[in-house]
């Protein structure tokens, strides 16, 4: 979501993204229950939009989420061979990402780039938090200093470490760690965002924000 909220092209907010053509995503949601003509009807729709836009300036791709859900038995993701490879004139001249929680069979897997995610270490949790939470200038830098919450100053970045070990120890207890994962983390931090305020390089939030968010 990130990345489709950014990249508009020469609209976009960062000199990152202004520099690079407009992305429009297509969105399918795998279900025990996916057929190959809801997945083929996706790149379809995707292709027709490319065909009518400026490919130097503006460019589409399927995104496909849960992609290890459909029922391997009905061969839902079989039609992937085709749309990806260019099999009988039917490939899909269009970008294409999936995840998954499960690897995707050999098949699948050698027509696409496959990378797997290792579990994010403190490092890589406290820039996502800060990614989302916080805005972030074209050097890199965050533009919040620091956090009023409740009255009470706290630098951004110690406020950012303290949500993400929360996190971290909510993981560690069984009774949670299947239940929440970072895409929940990720939310929250949306959530948070949302129902604060920025103000001279200061985000003001309340405890009632972060419950809520939660």
């Amino acid at each position: 979501n990130t990345i489709s909220d950014n990249a508009n092209g020469t609209d976009s907010l960062s000199r990152f993204f202004r520099a690079r053509p407009r992305l429009s995503l297509f969105h399918y949601q795998c279900s025990r229950q996916s057929t190959s003509k809801e997945i083929a009807a996706v790149f379809d729709q995707a292709t027709k939009r490319q065909d009518r836009v400026d490919p130097l300036k503006h460019l589409c791709a399927v995104f496909m989420d849960e992609a290890g859900l459909p029922e391997e038995e009905k061969e839902s993701l079989k039609v992937l061979h085709y749309l990806l490879e260019g099999h009988m004139s039917a490939k899909a001249n269009v970008g294409f990402v999936a995840i998954s929680n499960h690897v995707l069979d050999a098949a699948k897997s050698n027509r696409c780039i496959m990378l797997l995610r290792q579990e994010p270490d403190d490092d890589e949790m406290e820039n996502i938090a800060t990614g989302v939470l916080l805005d972030i200038r074209d050097d890199g830098r965050a533009a919040t200093n620091d956090v009023n919450l409740d009255g009470e100053i706290v630098t951004a970045k110690s406020f950012v470490a303290g949500l993400c070990a929360g996190y971290s120890a909510l993981l560690q207890q069984s009774s949670f760690n299947t239940w929440f994962g970072l895409r929940d983390f990720i939310f929250f931090l949306k959530a948070l965002r949302t129902n604060s305020r920025t103000e001279s390089a200061r985000i003001h939030t309340s405890w009632k924000a972060v419950i809520y968010a939660i």
